[in-house]
């Protein structure tokens, strides 16, 4: 992205000096997203079609989700110049929970527990780990921000959770009482965004 990153407001600025909408960033954020799930997919049927094995095909995901939360991350932190070691931590502990459902998926998979048709569709959905990543970070960001009081949940054109449409019908709410993107019932296969004032 040719955008720099202004900490004081935690917002990335166009080379004329003007702010980068959110919803521009998160588009970029859903870009990469799509990418990782067309990676995971192909992943799943190199599997499925017996041209990888079950190891290999643990690495490759496991690969597929490493870049793609620490690119989620490095963007909502504001680039690689921007991230501390606790970001890096954040963005660790984040791979380490989708690590540990990979292996079970792997488990079930040398089980014989699951579809071809599910391993590919379960593959791809890891990728929306990324998304959760991403709106977690800009959201401990802005909470971090004494400037920030309020936070509101914004649909997307998509399928949506009944919490999450409660929610979004709320408007503006404290911050700190917003649930974040991955805590409702949609899980990570939550499309919604935040606004902040």
């Amino acid at each position: 992205m040719p955008y720099k990153f202004d900490k004081n407001r935690n917002r990335y600025r166009a080379p004329n000096g003007r702010f980068i909408s959110p919803q521009k960033i998160r588009t970029e954020i859903d870009a990469v997203i799509e990418t990782s799930e067309k990676r995971m997919r192909t992943a799943a049927r190199n599997f499925n079609d017996g041209k990888i094995n079950l190891p290999a095909f643990q690495i490759e995901m496991r690969d597929l989700l490493k870049s793609t939360h620490i690119i989620a991350g490095t963007i909502a932190t504001g680039g690689k110049a921007q991230m501390l070691a606790k970001d890096w931590g954040e963005v660790g502990r984040g791979l380490k929970e989708q690590y540990k459902f990979l292996n079970n998926f792997a488990r079930q998979i040398s089980q014989g527990r699951v579809s071809a048709a599910q391993i590919e569709n379960r593959a791809r959905s890891y990728a929306a780990s990324g998304r959760v990543a991403y709106e977690r970070k800009v959201m401990i960001m802005q909470t971090d921000n004494a400037e920030t009081k309020l936070a509101r949940r914004v649909l997307s054109v998509a399928e949506h959770c009944q919490p999450c449409v409660s929610w979004a019908r709320k408007g503006f709410v404290a911050i700190e009482t917003l649930p974040p993107l991955g805590s409702l019932t949609c899980r990570s296969h939550c499309r919604c965004r935040f606004e902040y004032q």
